[in-house]
């Protein structure tokens, strides 16, 4: 099977557990690439799941 990469858009709480679920339950999915406007999240992610981190800028 192959592996489905997933970007996800806001790491708070909710993207949070949303990325903690697709790693480690979704058969065949995997985050790859996450972003925040609140960078200090989406930067802490990739050392814990190994997807890459981008800055969004606020509005």
């Amino acid at each position: 099977m192959e592996t489905l990469r997933i970007g996800l858009v806001g790491t708070g709480g909710i993207g949070r557990t949303h990325i903690e679920r697709i790693n480690n339950t979704l058969q065949g999915g995997k985050v790859v690439a996450c972003a925040d406007p609140a960078s200090a999240f989406a930067f802490r992610l990739p050392r814990s799941t190994a997807s890459r981190a981008s800055k969004t800028p606020s509005t």
